[in-house]
């Protein structure tokens, strides 16, 4: 998993500052909110990157915050 993880992180810094929403909706999903959520805004590839780097810190036992909201920097 942390391999995975690696890799996407890879993949997203070689893209441009925001995933935009075509892209966004064009994610695989039966998820009706994700569609919805994600329809009218891009997100901000360093904010992807910063829930990623969370990821990768939780599964190595090594994150030790509270904040699960994490502030991240999206409004839809």
């Amino acid at each position: 998993m942390l391999q995975v993880l690696q890799n996407v992180k890879i993949t997203l810094k070689s893209k441009e500052s925001y995933i935009f929403v075509t892209e966004l909706q064009a994610i695989p999903t039966e998820d009706k909110d994700f569609k919805i959520l994600y329809s009218r805004n891009p997100f901000p590839t360093a904010e992807l990157i910063k829930i990623i780097d969370a990821l990768i810190k939780m599964l190595q036992g090594a994150w030790d915050f509270t904040n699960y909201s994490m502030d991240i920097n999206y409004q839809y």
